[in-house]
C-alpha cells in the first residue's frame, strides 16, 4: 500500500506544515528574565521563565487550533512556579503547571524565590511532548544572589573614652563571591549591651533613628567608649521577607596599660695601702719622715621598680624597692724626727701620730602603688623613662674616729747660753649616728679631746718651766620631726654625694617638704625606648636594665 503511494516525504511534510502540533523531535530553549533573583525585595525574588519550543527543523511550534502545552515544575527546592493557564493535567504531571505556546513558539511561567537568603541556585524542570507522545525535558537554572552584611569596627580595642568608627556593609553576593552594594536600606542596631558607651549614626537614618546605607551599601556609626571596662557586643540586623542577615561588632574596652620594669644593680669594692718615707740633710740638719695609710671602701646598690602606665591618660603608678649599703675604714700612722748640729749648738726632736676612721650607711626604702611622673611619649610614640623616683629613707648612718699623737725635743745654743726641752701628747675620739625612720631624722654625736704638754727653758743661771693639760668633751642629739621628711635620691648616692646637716662623708639624702612633688625636685637619669610596633618598644639592656611589656 505504501509502495503504491510512491515518495511520501512531500506528503508528510505538507501534513506537518498544516498540523505543527505535536511537533516532530521538539527542542526546548530557555531564557530567564532576569537571570538572577535575590531575597532582598518582592520584585527581586521573581524571574520570568521563557521556554521556546521548536521542531526538528528549528521552526517555532504553534497552532491556533491545537495548542502545544509546555509543563513547568510547580515546586522547587527554594521556590515555586506559576502560569496563567488553568486546565486539566496529565496524571503523571500533576506537580506541574503548564502554559500554551504562542506564535513564536514561546510559553511563559513565573518563578518566585520563597526560601533562604543565602547565595546559590535553583532548578526548574520543563517538559513538553512531541509526535508519538515523545517526552522532551529541559532544566532552567536560576541563579540566586544571597544577602550579606559585615559589621567591622576600625579599632577592636579601645581605652576608656576613646572612639572609633563602625562600618556596616550590606550587599548582594552571588555564588562566586561577587558583591553588589545595597543602597538606601535600613539596618537595625541593637544597643542593649552598650553599658555607658555611646553610638552615633554618621549618615542618613529613618524616622526611628536606624541608619540607612549609602550608595556604597555602607552605614557608618561613631562608637565612643565609656568608662566601664569589658567586652561590648553590638548586633546589627537587616530584615528581608525570607529572613534576616546579621553580624556583630565586638569591641574590647580596656585601659591601655603597659608595665615598665627597671632593675639597677651596682657593686663596688676597693682597698689599698699607701706608704711614704723620706729623709734629707742640709747645713748640719737632718730630717726623716715615714707614714702608712690603709683603707677599705665598698658599696652595693640595688634599685628595682614596677610602673603601670596608662598610655592614653598618661597616668602611672609605681612600686619600687631600694637597698644601699656602704662601708669605709681607714687607719693611718706616722713618725718623724730631726737633729741639728751647728756652730753655736745642737738639738733633736721626734713626733708620732695614729688615727682610724670607720663609717657605715644602710638604707632600705620602699614605695607601693604611688602616683609618679616617670614616663613620657614624643610625637613618634617613643617612650622616655626618667628615674629613679624619690623615696623615703629608712636606715642608719654612723661614723666613728679616734686618734692620738705626741712628740718632744731639746736644743742648746752655746752662743746665747739658751736651752730648751719639752714634750706633748694628745688624743681624741668622735662618734656620730643618723637614723632615718621615713618621717624624721634622729641624730646624735659625741666627741672628746685630751692634751698635755710641758716646756723647760734655761738661760745662764735662770730657768723656768710651763706645763699644760686640758680635756674637752661634748655630746648632743637632735630630732628633725617638724614636718620635713628625708628622701633618698639614688643617683646622688651613686656619686657619693653628701650634704648638710649630717655629713657622714659618703651616701646622700636630701630634705624636702612632703607636700611638694619630690619626683620633680630630684635629678634624673633617663632612657629612651623607641617604638617598634603597636604595643612594643625596643628592649634596653645596659648597666641599668629596663624592659616594657603588656600585662595580660
Amino acid at each position: 500500500m505504501v509502495r503504491s503511494l510512491g515518495n511520501i516525504e512531500p506528503i508528510i511534510k505538507a501534513h506537518e506544515t498544516t498540523h505543527p502540533v505535536p511537533p516532530r523531535d521538539p527542542n526546548i530553549e530557555i531564557t530567564l528574565d532576569p537571570e538572577r533573583v535575590s531575597p532582598e525585595s518582592e520584585l527581586s525574588r521573581k524571574s520570568l521563565i521563557i521556554a521556546k519550543v521548536t521542531n526538528c527543523n528549528g521552526e517555532p511550534v504553534y497552532d491556533r487550533y491545537r495548542n502545544q502545552r509546555v509543563f513547568f515544575q510547580k515546586t522547587t527546592e527554594r521556590g515555586m512556579v506559576r502560569t496563567k493557564v488553568v486546565g486539566e493535567y496529565p496524571l503523571e504531571l500533576k506537580d506541574y503547571e503548564f502554559d500554551y505556546t504562542i506564535k513564536d513558539g514561546i510559553a511563559h511561567a513565573h518563578y518566585t524565590l520563597t526560601k533562604g537568603i543565602e547565595a546559590g541556585e535553583d532548578k526548574v524542570t520543563i517538559v513538553t511532548f512531541g509526535r508519538g507522545l515523545k517526552r522532551v525535558t529541559a532544566t532552567a537554572i536560576i541563579k540566586i544572589n544571597g544577602i550579606g552584611i559585615e559589621v567591622k569596627p576600625e579599632k577592636s580595642e579601645l581605652a576608656p573614652r576613646q572612639d572609633t568608627l563602625i562600618h556596616i556593609d550590606l550587599y548582594e553576593e552571588d555564588k562566586e563571591g561577587n558583591r553588589k552594594p545595597l543602597e538606601a536600606k535600613v539596618v537595625h542596631v541593637d544597643k542593649r549591651s552598650l553599658k555607658d558607651s555611646e553610638l552615633i549614626p554618621l549618615g542618613a537614618t529613618d524616622m526611628l533613628g536606624n541608619p540607612k546605607t549609602d550608595y556604597r551599601g555602607r552605614a557608618t556609626l561613631k562608637f565612643i567608649a565609656g568608662k566601664k571596662e569589658g567586652l561590648i557586643k553590638i548586633p546589627v540586623t537587616y530584615q528581608t521577607e525570607l529572613g534576616e542577615v546579621h553580624d556583630t561588632a565586638v569591641i574590647k574596652i580596656k585601659k591601655e596599660e603597659f608595665v615598665v620594669l627597671i632593675d639597677w644593680r651596682q657593686n663596688f669594692e676597693v682597698s689599698g695601702t699607701i706608704e711614704y718615707s723620706a729623709s734629707h740633710q742640709y747645713d748640719g740638719r737632718s730630717e726623716s719622715h715615714a707614714s702608712t695609710h690603709d683603707s677599705q671602701d665598698s658599696y652595693s646598690y640595688y634599685y628595682t621598680s614596677r610602673t603601670i602606665w596608662e598610655r592614653l591618660s598618661r597616668s602611672e603608678r609605681t612600686s619600687a624597692d631600694l637597698t644601699f649599703n656602704r662601708q669605709y675604714k681607714s687607719f693611718s700612722s706616722g713618725s718623724g724626727g730631726w737633729s741639728d748640729t751647728g756652730r753655736c749648738g745642737s738639738g733633736s726632736g721626734r713626733s708620732y701620730y695614729s688615727n682610724q676612721h670607720s663609717a657605715y650607711l644602710s638604707l632600705n626604702s620602699k614605695v607601693s602603688n604611688r602616683k609618679t611622673t616617670m614616663l613620657g611619649v614624643d610625637r613618634s610614640g617613643n617612650l622616655y623613662i626618667r628615674f629613679p623616683i624619690g623615696m623615703l629613707i629608712v636606715g642608719q648612718a654612723s661614723y666613728s674616729g679616734s686618734g692620738s699623737g705626741g712628740g718632744g725635743g731639746s736644743s742648746y745654743d752655746s752662743c746665747t747660753d739658751w736651752s730648751y726641752s719639752g714634750s706633748w701628747s694628745s688624743s681624741g675620739h668622735a662618734f656620730k649616728t643618723v637614723t632615718y625612720d621615713a618621717t624624721s631624722i634622729q641624730a646624735s654625736w659625741s666627741r672628746s679631746y685630751d692634751y698635755s704638754g710641758s716646756d723647760h727653758y734655761t738661760s745662764g743661771d735662770k730657768s723656768w718651766s710651763y706645763t699644760e693639760s686640758r680635756a674637752d668633751s661634748s655630746s648632743d642629739s637632735r630630732s628633725l620631726d617638724t614636718g620635713w621628711i628625708a628622701v633618698v635620691e639614688p643617683s646622688s648616692i651613686y656619686r657619693g654625694y653628701a650634704e648638710w646637716p649630717f655629713e657622714v662623708g659618703f651616701g646622700s639624702y636630701v630634705l624636702t617638704n612632703p607636700n611638694l612633688p619630690t619626683d620633680r625636685l630630684l635629678p634624673w637619669l633617663g632612657l629612651k625606648l623607641n617604638r617598634t610596633g603597636k604595643d612594643s618598644y625596643e628592649p634596653f639592656d645596659h648597666s641599668i636594665r629596663a624592659r616594657m611589656e603588656m600585662p595580660n
